[in-house]
């Protein structure tokens, strides 16, 4: 809370703006990129808490019992009305039981596969890097040049993962009559395909 008047010092009113300052980069930049998810808004926490604790202590510092009383019950209520969408995530689980399809591929992998081989993958790579412990191979080109570039942009044998929704290439459809790829399992998402360089 930005502190106008006699009581406010240059040295806080510098910090404040430094605070808002700071908020206002990050929520411009994440706001700019073109795909966004929840978690990108926690770097916004930082600044913005320390400016709520702030504001916090001028309530708590009120001259008198009952301007303090009347600022906290406004405080409460901003808070129960911000949270109450929020009140059927508290009546569920801390940890989700939901195991999702990316885990079960990972581990039907970790079933089958050659622990030496490779896996390539151009969607939800660090997912399957981190339940796989297989080495990851990132498919940098992901649209028609993937073709010119094939077989050296895949140069050891080990297994690909294709979704069968994600505008990405290379599609299923040239995997599935590439002599180069056979697959392994289908989920209903994505599936996963044999690869050998030499082809089979």
């Amino acid at each position: 809370m930005l502190r106008i008047g006699k009581r406010a010092t240059a040295p806080r009113l510098a910090s404040d703006a430094i605070l808002w300052g700071w908020a206002a980069l990050v929520l411009l930049y994440f706001s700019n990129i073109p795909h966004k998810e929840l978690r990108y808004i926690l770097p916004l926490a930082v600044p913005l808490f320390l400016l709520a604790g702030r504001g916090l202590a001028v309530l708590a510092r009120a001259r008198t019992l009952q301007s303090r009383a009347v600022g906290m019950t406004i405080l409460a209520l901003a808070l129960g009305y911000s949270f109450a969408p929020l009140r059927q995530r508290f009546s569920m689980p801390l940890v989700s039981p939901f195991i999702s399809e990316e885990k079960d591929a990972a581990d039907y992998i970790n079933q089958h596969a050659n622990p030496a081989g490779w896996l390539y993958a151009n969607f939800n790579y660090p997912v399957f890097g981190y339940y796989t412990h297989l080495k990851l191979d990132l498919l940098r080109e992901q649209d028609m040049s993937f073709y010119a570039a094939f077989p050296e942009n895949m140069p050891e044998d080990g297994y690909l993962i294709l979704y069968k929704q994600v505008p990405k290439e290379p599609a299923v459809a040239w995997a599935d009559a590439s002599p180069h790829f056979r697959r392994m399992k289908d989920f209903s998402s994505l599936v996963i395909y044999e690869y050998r360089r030499a082809g089979f």
